[in-house]
């Protein structure tokens, strides 16, 4: 780099934050390894309390689709669960725009975006927001795992404690 820089970039570190009181907070990510593709999801009440969540391993397809298909999952988990008000939170600021502005994408990937959303009517509140990367640790760590082990896994209550660790380093920070 011949110049330096005018703005210094300082690397934030973000934690995640408790949704508001009656509402569950979905996070969810998808990794992408060797033709493989992990979605992992985490679903947590207003004080904290992990409730479940889970890895799912695909094949490889377009990221796009891939951050469109883990919403669909997170959305069928909610639905499973039958929690009235959620917030979904993904690191992924192109799939938040697009469910944002929805009707205005007239791609293929648009239509369908516009029906995935279509779901968010089964809830009495739902919000689809961004979040930092930082914030999205435990997703992250159960899409890679479902990617190494080859395999999809699931949990309500009785986590595993490697992401009782996780989940205890984000209520401290």
């Amino acid at each position: 780099m011949r110049n330096k820089p005018l703005l210094l970039v300082t690397p934030v570190e973000k934690n995640w934050m408790k949704a508001t009181y009656g509402t569950v907070k979905i996070n969810f990510d998808v990794s992408m390894s060797m033709k493989k593709i992990g979605y992992g999801l985490i679903a947590r009440d207003s004080d904290g309390f992990v409730l479940g969540g889970g890895g799912i391993m695909d094949l490889d397809m377009h990221a796009d689709w891939e951050e469109l298909n883990a919403f669909e999952e997170s959305l069928k988990f909610a639905r499973a669960f039958n929690f009235p008000k959620v917030l979904f939170e993904t690191d992924c600021i192109s799939l938040v725009s697009r469910i944002n502005k929805k009707g205005q994408d007239i791609t293929l990937l648009g239509h369908h975006t516009d029906e995935i959303c279509k779901q968010l009517e089964n809830f009495s509140s739902s919000k689809v927001s961004w979040v930092n990367r930082s914030c999205n640790r435990i997703t992250d760590y159960l899409c890679k795992q479902a990617i190494d082990r080859n395999c999809n896994l699931t949990f309500k209550l009785d986590y595993p404690m490697d992401i009782h660790d996780l989940v205890m380093k984000d209520s401290i920070n």
